[in-house]
């Protein structure tokens, strides 16, 4: 008899790509690119991202997220986090401790690029995104650009 097979409802999860639907993942997660974050995720990642080099543990995290979230609430999203690839965990005696395994920078720029790939005219994406930029976010922009052709 196999492992156990994880359930979403009634649905068995044993193909990844069902696995990844069912996290709220892209296809492409599956391989460690994961695309979006929930509400409570993303203020949960943002407390994480703050010390990013610091593994945090459960109780931590629950008393920075200051939203009365039952002790078992939280350890649930963390290990959803860390299932979907957002966070790396290790033990620190009995209890997981966590960490982002991906910068706040990194995860805006895939669902970026993912924004940018749903569409067919990506120039044209592109347009409308430089064009909500500020005058000091486009000559950062512009400055980062000459940097990497230098390079």
């Amino acid at each position: 008899m196999g492992p156990p097979q994880a359930r979403y409802g009634r649905v068995p999860l044993a193909d990844p790509r069902l696995m990844s639907y069912a996290l709220g993942m892209e296809d492409d997660a599956v391989q460690g690119a994961p695309r979006r974050l929930g509400p409570r995720e993303t203020t949960t990642m943002r407390i994480l991202w703050r010390e990013p080099a610091r593994f945090l543990s459960v109780r931590q995290v629950a008393e920075a997220l200051d939203a009365g979230l039952a002790y078992t609430t939280v350890m649930t999203l963390l290990s959803r986090l860390h299932e979907k690839g957002f966070l790396e965990r290790r033990l620190a005696g009995r209890a997981w401790t966590y960490r982002p395994a991906v910068s706040e920078g990194v995860h805006a720029a895939r669902t970026m690029s993912a924004a940018l790939h749903d569409s067919d005219d990506h120039a044209d994406v592109l347009f409308h995104f430089v064009e909500q930029l500020t005058a000091d976010e486009v000559r950062e922009l512009r400055r980062r650009l000459e940097d990497d052709e230098r390079r």
